[in-house]
């Protein structure tokens, strides 16, 4: 989402963004990368469980605006066959450095905006399933889906089933900051 030194967010997702940011990680002598999958509400890979980037993003029109440029160059780089994590995860391995995935329990980036692209579609359809109410930190968590609705629970799971049986990965932590 952010011009580095590896690559411009004026060209399209590439191998150099993603080795990029895996190099930086092992040339500072870090050993452990820690990958956030989360594309705000989206996967960031083709996902069995939300099939979001075949069958919701091919029809989106993305916004001119930087979380809309932000999927839209995803999109391009993952309906083009290419697997983030993956690439990820063998340029780590490359590096003999371990490789984690922090999974967001409750990303709540934009939820203020209900027209955001980066909402998911069970988000979108479930207003039910958020916490509601008024927040005390001044953020977004009132918009955040509720973890005491057994189908919240049950959606995430599948995200997380997903990750732990496609990827083979170190670790995996559960990101609850929201």
């Amino acid at each position: 989402s952010n011009t580095s030194r590896y690559q411009s967010t004026d060209e399209p997702v590439g191998l150099a963004q993603v080795h990029g940011y895996v190099d930086e990680v092992a040339d500072a002598g870090i050993d452990a990368l820690a990958l956030c999958p989360n594309m705000y509400q989206l996967p960031g890979w083709d996902s069995d469980h939300y099939p979001y980037w075949r069958e919701e993003a091919p029809s989106w029109n993305y916004p001119d605006t930087v979380v809309g440029r932000v999927i839209s160059r995803c999109r391009e780089f993952i309906l083009g066959g290419n697997d983030l994590i993956q690439l990820s995860l063998d340029r780590a391995r490359q590096k003999d450095i371990a490789f984690f995935l922090t999974w967001r329990m409750n990303e709540s980036h934009g939820v203020r905006e209900p027209e955001n692209p980066g909402n998911s579609q069970f988000w979108r359809e479930h207003p039910e399933y958020r916490i509601g109410g008024e927040g005390p930190f001044d953020w977004c968590e009132e918009n955040a889906l509720c973890f005491s609705h057994r189908e919240v629970r049950d959606y995430q799971f599948g995200f997380l089933e997903e990750l732990c049986s496609r990827y083979d990965i170190d670790g995996l932590e559960l990101d609850f900051l929201r």
